[in-house]
């Protein structure tokens, strides 16, 4: 027989699926708790999680709950916020249809410097939450070294390189011989005065939000984006397609190279750097949305409640996905 939830294969005396950890009495749908986290010195590190209360999970040797009976799997909390000051923070929210965070997030300021860094774990790769969290930490700590703005640009593209071979060599185990280790996307960015410095690989995004305006900065690395520069489909045939979300490259790749990304663009003061994963975005990929929720809430108000309301809005549309957004509002 089948779970009801996610069709993993499942026995009849199970009480518990062991892959999504719903319960298979009564149709019960089990959630995952949301626990709010203040400020940090640094990224959020992976959990183990089952059904139980987070932090609560007892996993016997084969990785099950022996309270609950699910199975034991990486996750980062279910809900993070990150405030480095009133004008730069970060939230990570689990959404409302996945059992794990896989998205990693963190912002710091040093000295003459900004820093944001967004991570999307993949899903399919075995312990994606270790992927995403290990590349947050390495290009942060990297990012936050760099004084200088004349060396922005080469310590972006060492940082993305760096935190690529780590996820490189994080251990993982799966029964599976074919399953790819940790893989993540990632979109970092670095301000010096009025210079940003963004680097990326995959579909992780970063936009800049004027009083009247938002330009999306990063190209992804997605199956959309080569179809549509061929010319085999348009846009708007592409992003309904089946494959609309696939990446054709991603930090933790074993079998290619990474080519990352790294630009640079001067902004005045007053305007908004926003980095996302594709579990915001894809809520508003119409050209004006992200500007217009962001106006209608207020873009005076502090940056970590305009990340917080992003965040919201995603879930009241649907939250497929995990969802994390970082913000820079650069008044000066």
């Amino acid at each position: 027989m089948n779970c009801p939830y996610c069709n993993e294969q499942i026995e009849e005396s199970d009480r518990f699926c062991g892959a999504c950890g719903k319960s298979l009495s009564q149709g019960e749908n089990i959630t995952a708790e949301k626990v709010d986290k203040g400020a940090t010195d640094g990224p959020a590190q992976p959990i183990l999680v089952c059904r139980c209360p987070e932090g609560e999970s007892q996993p016997d040797e084969d990785g099950y709950c022996k309270e609950c009976g699910a199975k034991c799997v990486p996750s980062l909390p279910a809900h993070t916020v990150e405030i480095s000051a009133t004008y730069l923070a970060m939230v990570s929210d689990i959404g409302k249809r996945h059992k794990t965070n896989d998205d990693a997030g963190a912002v710091a300021t040093g000295v003459g410097n900004a820093v944001l860094v967004v991570a999307d774990g993949v899903s399919s790769s075995v312990d994606g939450a270790s992927g995403s969290a290990t590349a947050v930490k390495v290009v942060r700590d990297m990012l936050l070294s760099c004084g200088n703005p004349d060396d922005a640009e080469a310590v972006m593209g060492q940082a993305i390189e760096a935190a690529h071979g780590a996820i490189v060599n994080l251990p993982y185990v799966s029964s599976d011989p074919d399953a790819d280790g940790p893989e993540t996307t990632l979109v970092a960015a670095i301000r010096h005065g009025g210079q940003l410095t963004i680097g990326w690989v995959g579909d992780s995004r970063a936009y800049l939000i004027g009083e009247t305006s938002e330009e999306l900065l990063t190209v992804d690395d997605s199956w959309v984006e080569l179809v549509v520069a061929s010319g085999e489909l348009t846009r708007e045939e592409a992003v309904v397609d089946r494959r609309a979300h696939y990446v054709t490259q991603v930090l933790g790749m074993r079998d290619d190279r990474i080519d990352p990304h790294v630009m640079q663009k001067h902004s005045a003061p007053g305007k908004i750097l926003l980095l996302c994963s594709d579990g915001l975005w894809n809520y508003f990929q119409e050209q004006g949305k992200l500007l217009s929720a962001i106006n209608e809430y207020g873009p005076e108000k502090d940056a970590a409640d305009i990340c917080k309301h992003l965040v919201a809005q995603a879930n009241e549309q649907g939250g497929h996905d995990n969802i994390t957004v970082a913000m820079l509002q650069m008044y000066l």
